[in-house]
């Protein structure tokens, strides 16, 4: 926490350096928006997931950065978090999206 004037600023670059070894993406491309325009959808006949990281693990430490800190990702986050019971390859990479966004903004935290 940190107090600028009559302003406090809540960072947890941590966390975030915590996701990107989780996923092994800290030597990711950055990207500019967490989330594409499209809805995450069910995807029942889609690829499997099939990284070597546990996708419900990952998605938690995503909801608790967007509930405390970093609100810009919430609604990507919550897009990811409906398919945690059976994540397919499309959710895979939505939270991969998320990841770089965050690989590309935790300098300003």
């Amino acid at each position: 926490i940190t107090k600028s004037g009559n302003k406090f600023l809540l960072t947890q670059p941590g966390l975030i350096r915590k996701v990107l070894k989780a996923t092994d993406m800290e030597d990711c491309n950055s990207t500019a928006t967490p989330a594409t325009t499209l809805a995450l959808g069910l995807d029942k006949d889609g690829d499997p997931f099939d990284e070597n990281w546990d996708y419900a693990s990952v998605v938690g430490m995503l909801m608790y950065l967007a509930n405390n800190s970093r609100p810009d990702i919430a609604f990507a986050v919550h897009q990811c978090a409906r398919f945690s019971h059976q994540p397919k390859k499309c959710h895979e990479d939505a939270v991969k999206r998320i990841v770089r966004y965050l690989k590309g903004t935790h300098k300003r935290d």
